[in-house]
């Protein structure tokens, strides 16, 4: 499992020192900060972490590849349970790192699963 840390900012300062990649300038010429999401290992931007917002900091996916952090997989995103589209997966699940072995042990447990008549 990936490690899995508290989105704040005394928890980031600790983690990464605000140094580079974890924190990139933006197009806008704006800091923007960096982690890895635990489960899929895709780059995620952190939201309100700095510059404050009317809710407490979180983590959303960068949906791109990040500059010197891993390159963006669509195929494990689509799969990742911190992901907005989640797929149905059980809370567990969010303890996995999503790799191909999930990812087809998910697609062979779906195609063959039949919901109970008695629901």
């Amino acid at each position: 499992m990936a490690p899995n840390y508290d989105i704040d900012y005394d928890s980031f300062n600790r983690e990464t020192q605000f140094k580079y990649p974890f924190e990139q300038i933006s197009a806008r010429n704006e800091p923007v900060q960096y982690a890895i999401c635990p489960a899929c290992l895709n780059p995620i931007q952190l939201i309100g972490l700095v510059k404050r917002s009317k809710c407490k900091p979180y983590g959303k996916h960068a949906g791109k590849t990040v500059n010197d952090l891993p390159a963006w997989n669509q195929y494990r995103y689509e799969y990742c349970p911190f992901a907005t589209n989640k797929r149905a997966i059980t809370d567990d699940a969010s303890d996995l790192i999503i790799d191909d072995s999930v990812i087809e042990l998910y697609r062979r447990c779906s195609a063959t699963y039949t919901p109970s008549a008695e629901l």
